[in-house]
Protein backbone atom coordinates (compact mmCIF):
# COMPACT_ATOMS: atom_id res chain seq x y z
CA UNK A 1 0.00 0.00 0.00
CA UNK A 2 0.97 3.48 -0.39
CA UNK A 3 0.53 6.17 -3.06
CA UNK A 4 1.91 4.88 -6.15
CA UNK A 5 -0.60 3.91 -9.14
CA UNK A 6 1.70 1.07 -11.11
CA UNK A 7 3.03 -1.99 -9.68
CA UNK A 8 4.91 -4.13 -12.29
CA UNK A 9 3.50 -2.87 -15.07
CA UNK A 10 -0.12 -3.16 -13.83
CA UNK A 11 -2.38 -0.03 -13.35
CA UNK A 12 -3.22 -1.27 -9.36
CA UNK A 13 -4.17 2.54 -7.64
CA UNK A 14 -2.14 2.91 -4.50
CA UNK A 15 -2.72 -1.17 -3.08
CA UNK A 16 -1.04 -4.15 -4.60
CA UNK A 17 -0.54 -7.84 -4.30
CA UNK A 18 2.66 -10.08 -5.01
CA UNK A 19 2.49 -13.80 -5.16
CA UNK A 20 6.19 -14.58 -5.55
CA UNK A 21 6.21 -13.80 -9.36
CA UNK A 22 3.72 -11.28 -10.08
CA UNK A 23 2.16 -7.60 -9.03
CA UNK A 24 -1.57 -7.78 -9.55
CA UNK A 25 -4.67 -5.52 -8.23
CA UNK A 26 -6.88 -5.39 -6.11
CA UNK A 27 -10.11 -5.05 -8.62
CA UNK A 28 -13.58 -5.65 -9.04
CA UNK A 29 -15.57 -5.28 -12.22
CA UNK A 30 -16.62 -2.19 -10.96
CA UNK A 31 -13.18 -0.69 -9.64
CA UNK A 32 -8.87 -1.48 -9.35
CA UNK A 33 -7.65 -0.45 -6.07
CA UNK A 34 -8.60 2.63 -4.15
CA UNK A 35 -9.29 6.42 -5.22
CA UNK A 36 -9.21 9.90 -3.20
CA UNK A 37 -6.19 9.38 -1.32
CA UNK A 38 -2.98 7.25 0.00
CA UNK A 39 -3.12 3.77 1.96
CA UNK A 40 -1.01 4.24 4.99
CA UNK A 41 -2.12 1.04 6.92
CA UNK A 42 -2.77 -2.82 6.33
CA UNK A 43 -3.64 -5.99 8.46
CA UNK A 44 -5.57 -8.84 8.62
CA UNK A 45 -8.30 -9.47 10.90
CA UNK A 46 -11.46 -11.90 11.28
CA UNK A 47 -14.44 -10.17 11.88
CA UNK A 48 -16.60 -13.00 10.81
CA UNK A 49 -18.02 -11.56 7.71
CA UNK A 50 -16.74 -14.43 6.02
CA UNK A 51 -15.31 -18.00 6.52
CA UNK A 52 -11.42 -16.63 6.89
CA UNK A 53 -9.66 -13.79 7.51
CA UNK A 54 -9.90 -10.41 5.36
CA UNK A 55 -7.43 -7.74 4.69
CA UNK A 56 -7.88 -4.29 5.79
CA UNK A 57 -6.65 -1.37 4.17
CA UNK A 58 -6.69 2.44 6.07
CA UNK A 59 -5.55 4.95 4.39
CA UNK A 60 -7.30 8.79 3.14
CA UNK A 61 -9.20 7.60 0.52
CA UNK A 62 -12.64 8.00 -0.44
CA UNK A 63 -13.45 4.54 -2.31
CA UNK A 64 -12.51 1.46 -2.70
CA UNK A 65 -13.10 -0.96 -5.57
CA UNK A 66 -15.63 1.35 -6.56
CA UNK A 67 -17.30 0.97 -3.39
CA UNK A 68 -17.45 4.00 -0.97
CA UNK A 69 -15.49 3.51 2.14
CA UNK A 70 -14.17 6.66 4.26
CA UNK A 71 -10.72 5.95 4.65
CA UNK A 72 -11.24 2.11 5.66
CA UNK A 73 -12.08 -0.68 3.71
CA UNK A 74 -12.34 -4.43 3.82
CA UNK A 75 -10.79 -6.64 0.88
CA UNK A 76 -11.81 -10.48 1.06
CA UNK A 77 -9.46 -11.74 -1.76
CA UNK A 78 -12.56 -11.00 -4.10
CA UNK A 79 -14.66 -7.67 -3.54
CA UNK A 80 -14.15 -4.56 -1.61
CA UNK A 81 -16.61 -3.46 1.47
CA UNK A 82 -17.09 -0.42 3.65
CA UNK A 83 -16.79 -0.84 7.33
CA UNK A 84 -20.53 0.21 8.21
CA UNK A 85 -22.46 0.06 11.24
CA UNK A 86 -25.95 0.87 12.42
CA UNK A 87 -24.48 4.56 13.30
CA UNK A 88 -22.72 5.20 9.58
CA UNK A 89 -20.20 4.03 7.92
CA UNK A 90 -16.00 4.46 8.10
CA UNK A 91 -14.41 7.35 9.36
CA UNK A 92 -14.38 10.85 9.08
CA UNK A 93 -12.71 13.91 10.14
CA UNK A 94 -14.82 17.44 10.91
CA UNK A 95 -11.76 19.48 12.24
CA UNK A 96 -8.56 17.44 10.85
CA UNK A 97 -7.70 15.32 7.54
CA UNK A 98 -9.69 12.26 8.78
CA UNK A 99 -7.24 10.04 7.90
CA UNK A 100 -6.64 6.50 9.46
CA UNK A 101 -2.58 6.13 10.07
CA UNK A 102 -2.49 2.52 12.06
CA UNK A 103 -4.22 -0.88 12.49
CA UNK A 104 -4.05 -2.93 14.95
CA UNK A 105 -5.81 -6.21 16.24
CA UNK A 106 -6.11 -6.03 19.86
CA UNK A 107 -8.18 -8.18 22.86
CA UNK A 108 -9.07 -5.83 25.70
CA UNK A 109 -11.18 -8.72 27.74
CA UNK A 110 -14.08 -9.25 25.18
CA UNK A 111 -12.86 -10.31 22.35
CA UNK A 112 -10.57 -9.25 19.70
CA UNK A 113 -11.35 -6.27 17.61
CA UNK A 114 -9.56 -3.92 14.96
CA UNK A 115 -8.54 -1.32 16.42
CA UNK A 116 -8.13 2.15 13.97
CA UNK A 117 -6.12 5.00 14.93
CA UNK A 118 -5.62 8.10 12.75
CA UNK A 119 -6.65 12.23 13.13
CA UNK A 120 -10.50 11.48 12.97
CA UNK A 121 -13.18 12.66 14.96
CA UNK A 122 -15.96 10.29 14.04
CA UNK A 123 -16.40 6.50 13.44
CA UNK A 124 -19.50 4.60 12.51
CA UNK A 125 -21.07 8.03 13.43
CA UNK A 126 -20.35 8.51 16.41
CA UNK A 127 -17.42 10.42 18.55
CA UNK A 128 -14.09 8.44 19.15
CA UNK A 129 -11.49 11.25 18.74
CA UNK A 130 -8.56 9.78 16.93
CA UNK A 131 -9.36 5.92 18.00
CA UNK A 132 -11.83 3.13 17.54
CA UNK A 133 -12.78 -0.18 17.47
CA UNK A 134 -14.55 -2.49 14.81
CA UNK A 135 -15.47 -6.24 15.97
CA UNK A 136 -16.78 -6.81 12.84
CA UNK A 137 -20.84 -4.94 13.29
CA UNK A 138 -20.05 -1.99 14.99
CA UNK A 139 -17.78 0.60 15.55
CA UNK A 140 -17.51 1.81 18.97
CA UNK A 141 -14.98 4.53 20.83
CA UNK A 142 -12.20 3.63 23.59
CA UNK A 143 -13.53 5.15 26.37
CA UNK A 144 -12.47 5.38 29.97
CA UNK A 145 -13.67 7.04 33.17
CA UNK A 146 -12.53 10.19 32.20
CA UNK A 147 -13.18 10.65 28.74
CA UNK A 148 -13.00 8.92 24.93
CA UNK A 149 -9.99 8.43 22.80
CA UNK A 150 -7.11 10.67 22.45
CA UNK A 151 -6.28 14.72 21.71
CA UNK A 152 -4.57 15.00 18.92
CA UNK A 153 -4.42 11.68 16.84
CA UNK A 154 -2.86 8.72 16.50
CA UNK A 155 0.06 7.73 14.46
CA UNK A 156 0.87 4.13 15.41
CA UNK A 157 -0.30 1.34 17.78
CA UNK A 158 1.51 -2.16 18.61
CA UNK A 159 0.27 -4.27 21.56
CA UNK A 160 2.81 -5.11 24.65
CA UNK A 161 2.99 -7.28 27.44
CA UNK A 162 2.91 -4.85 30.31
CA UNK A 163 3.31 -6.26 33.58
CA UNK A 164 0.73 -9.44 33.77
CA UNK A 165 -1.46 -6.98 31.05
CA UNK A 166 -1.33 -7.41 27.40
CA UNK A 167 -1.98 -3.59 26.46
CA UNK A 168 -2.22 -1.43 23.60
CA UNK A 169 -0.06 1.53 23.24
CA UNK A 170 -0.58 4.13 20.83
CA UNK A 171 1.54 6.91 19.91
CA UNK A 172 1.30 10.11 17.47
CA UNK A 173 0.82 13.80 18.75
CA UNK A 174 -1.46 12.99 21.58
CA UNK A 175 -1.40 15.58 24.94
CA UNK A 176 -4.15 13.23 26.37
CA UNK A 177 -5.85 10.14 26.03
CA UNK A 178 -9.12 8.96 28.13
CA UNK A 179 -9.22 12.77 29.84
CA UNK A 180 -5.49 11.23 31.79
CA UNK A 181 -2.46 13.56 30.81
CA UNK A 182 0.22 10.94 28.94
CA UNK A 183 2.41 12.86 26.28
CA UNK A 184 2.48 11.52 23.13
CA UNK A 185 2.30 7.84 24.30
CA UNK A 186 -0.66 6.01 25.97
CA UNK A 187 -1.37 2.49 26.35
CA UNK A 188 -5.27 1.12 26.88
CA UNK A 189 -5.98 -2.09 29.09
CA UNK A 190 -9.42 -2.60 27.68
CA UNK A 191 -11.17 -0.49 30.22
CA UNK A 192 -8.88 2.86 30.96
CA UNK A 193 -6.13 4.48 29.38
CA UNK A 194 -2.56 4.93 31.28
CA UNK A 195 1.03 6.99 30.86
CA UNK A 196 3.97 5.26 30.57
CA UNK A 197 4.74 7.46 33.55
CA UNK A 198 7.86 7.46 35.98
CA UNK A 199 9.18 9.81 38.52
CA UNK A 200 10.55 11.82 36.28
CA UNK A 201 7.54 12.30 34.10
CA UNK A 202 5.01 11.15 31.57
CA UNK A 203 5.82 9.39 28.43
CA UNK A 204 8.17 11.70 25.72
CA UNK A 205 8.59 15.14 24.97
CA UNK A 206 7.58 15.09 21.32
CA UNK A 207 5.26 13.13 18.59
CA UNK A 208 5.90 9.36 18.14
CA UNK A 209 5.83 8.33 14.59
CA UNK A 210 6.86 4.27 15.20
CA UNK A 211 6.79 1.72 17.71
CA UNK A 212 7.94 -1.92 18.22
CA UNK A 213 8.26 -4.52 21.00
CA UNK A 214 11.78 -5.92 21.40
CA UNK A 215 13.52 -8.48 23.81
CA UNK A 216 17.16 -7.32 24.03
CA UNK A 217 17.79 -10.06 26.27
CA UNK A 218 16.59 -8.43 29.44
CA UNK A 219 12.78 -9.32 28.08
CA UNK A 220 10.55 -7.20 26.11
CA UNK A 221 10.49 -3.77 26.19
CA UNK A 222 8.35 -1.40 24.04
CA UNK A 223 10.49 1.08 22.04
CA UNK A 224 9.53 4.38 20.33
CA UNK A 225 11.22 5.95 17.96
CA UNK A 226 9.56 10.36 16.27
CA UNK A 227 10.35 14.35 16.99
CA UNK A 228 11.22 13.90 21.03
CA UNK A 229 14.33 14.75 22.70
CA UNK A 230 13.73 13.59 26.50
CA UNK A 231 11.64 10.23 27.51
CA UNK A 232 10.46 11.02 30.98
CA UNK A 233 13.38 12.77 32.15
CA UNK A 234 16.04 11.01 29.80
CA UNK A 235 17.97 12.58 27.45
CA UNK A 236 17.02 9.69 24.44
CA UNK A 237 17.47 11.64 21.05
CA UNK A 238 14.51 10.52 18.91
CA UNK A 239 14.34 6.98 20.06
CA UNK A 240 13.45 5.27 23.56
CA UNK A 241 12.94 1.97 25.86
CA UNK A 242 10.28 1.50 27.91
CA UNK A 243 10.45 -1.65 30.36
CA UNK A 244 11.21 -2.96 33.43
CA UNK A 245 13.86 -0.97 35.50
CA UNK A 246 16.58 -3.58 35.80
CA UNK A 247 17.76 -3.12 39.15
CA UNK A 248 22.10 -2.00 39.48
CA UNK A 249 24.30 -5.40 39.72
CA UNK A 250 25.31 -6.47 42.65
CA UNK A 251 28.81 -6.47 43.31
CA UNK A 252 29.69 -8.55 46.41
CA UNK A 253 27.56 -11.17 44.76
CA UNK A 254 30.53 -12.77 43.53
CA UNK A 255 29.31 -15.66 42.92
CA UNK A 256 26.71 -14.32 40.76
CA UNK A 257 23.75 -16.32 41.51
CA UNK A 258 21.76 -13.62 42.34
CA UNK A 259 21.75 -13.81 46.20
CA UNK A 260 24.37 -12.10 48.49
CA UNK A 261 24.95 -14.45 50.98
CA UNK A 262 27.62 -16.73 53.04
CA UNK A 263 28.39 -18.47 50.17
CA UNK A 264 29.65 -15.29 48.34
CA UNK A 265 31.42 -14.71 51.99
CA UNK A 266 33.19 -18.18 51.62
CA UNK A 267 33.60 -18.20 48.04
CA UNK A 268 35.73 -15.08 47.63
CA UNK A 269 38.25 -15.80 50.93
CA UNK A 270 38.57 -19.43 49.67
CA UNK A 271 40.18 -17.57 46.02
CA UNK A 272 41.52 -15.02 47.91
CA UNK A 273 43.67 -17.40 49.67
CA UNK A 274 44.44 -19.35 46.92
CA UNK A 275 45.71 -15.95 44.69
CA UNK A 276 47.24 -13.63 47.20
CA UNK A 277 50.50 -14.73 46.29
CA UNK A 278 49.65 -15.06 42.10
CA UNK A 279 49.78 -12.49 39.33
CA UNK A 280 46.20 -11.71 38.64
CA UNK A 281 43.60 -12.45 36.87
CA UNK A 282 43.26 -15.08 39.47
CA UNK A 283 40.50 -17.07 40.09
CA UNK A 284 40.56 -19.96 42.87
CA UNK A 285 38.75 -23.20 42.86
CA UNK A 286 35.51 -21.53 43.35
CA UNK A 287 36.20 -19.93 39.58
CA UNK A 288 35.46 -16.38 41.83
CA UNK A 289 37.78 -13.56 40.66
CA UNK A 290 40.10 -12.56 43.82
CA UNK A 291 40.91 -9.27 42.02
CA UNK A 292 38.15 -7.76 43.53
CA UNK A 293 38.93 -3.98 42.82
CA UNK A 294 39.65 -4.62 39.03
CA UNK A 295 43.44 -3.05 39.79
CA UNK A 296 45.13 -6.32 38.26
CA UNK A 297 46.95 -6.89 41.68
CA UNK A 298 45.57 -9.38 44.06
CA UNK A 299 46.33 -7.55 47.97
CA UNK A 300 44.40 -6.41 51.11
CA UNK A 301 42.75 -4.24 49.34
CA UNK A 302 40.54 -6.25 47.28
CA UNK A 303 39.97 -8.11 50.46
CA UNK A 304 38.59 -4.95 52.34
CA UNK A 305 36.58 -3.57 49.43
CA UNK A 306 34.78 -6.75 49.48
CA UNK A 307 34.19 -6.84 52.65
CA UNK A 308 33.14 -3.23 53.01
CA UNK A 309 30.61 -3.68 50.22
CA UNK A 310 29.67 -7.17 51.34
CA UNK A 311 28.97 -5.40 54.61
CA UNK A 312 26.90 -2.82 53.35
CA UNK A 313 24.65 -5.67 51.23
CA UNK A 314 22.24 -4.96 48.25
Amino acid sequence: GGDFIVAGGVSVNRIAKWNGHAWSALATPVGVGVTGGTVHALTVFEDGAGDRPALFVGGGFGAAGGVTASRIARWDGATWSALAGPGGEGVWGIHMGGLVYALAVFDGGAGSSLHVGGDFETAGGGVVNGIAAWDGSDWSALGGPSGSGVEVWVEEMTEFQSGTTRVLCVGGLIHEAGGVIVDHIACWNGNAWSPLEEPGGNGVSGPVAALAVFDDGSGPALYAGGGFATAGDTASNCVAKWGCRQPPPCRPDVNGDGELDILDFLDFIDSFAECEARPAPCAGSSGVSADYNGDTVVDILDFLDFFDDFGSGC
